[in-house]
């Protein structure tokens, strides 16, 4: 009887471990797939796309677009004459203009008037 002890709990061991991994797999199985409807076959951007080159790649060219874009617009005659731009992207000089003129502040030609208006105009004004 003492020999057949040790091959009963082993048996018992594998049919134990073989009904756990079945019931396991059989909760995990969603089933057979179904096609859905809803389900779009076609990706958002395709494969051989502009959109999917590297930024180092098109960052030339987009900055070049980008400082042509911005001297259009201060090439416009509505601008006022005297402006400083400057744009940079990532440490790169994007569009310059009249970057070295310098420039009276507001408050300090604000500063200037009241000087000058309370020196020139009476007390009584």
């Amino acid at each position: 009887m003492r020999r057949f002890i040790l091959p009963l709990i082993l048996l018992a061991g594998v049919i134990a471990s073989f009904t756990l991994t079945s019931r396991a797999d059989s909760a995990s199985d969603p089933g057979h797939a179904v096609e859905s409807a809803s389900v779009s076959n076609s990706a958002g951007t395709p494969l051989l796309s502009v959109r999917r080159t590297p930024g180092w790649l098109r960052r030339p060219t987009a900055d070049t677009m980008l400082g042509r874009s911005i001297q259009s617009v201060l090439a416009n005659p509505a601008m006022p004459v005297s402006r400083c731009v400057s744009v940079h992207r990532d440490g790169v000089d994007v569009a310059k203009n009249q970057v070295g003129d310098l420039f009276t502040s507001g408050p300090l030609q604000r500063l200037i008037t009241a000087a000058s208006a309370t020196e020139t105009l009476s007390a009584d004004t």
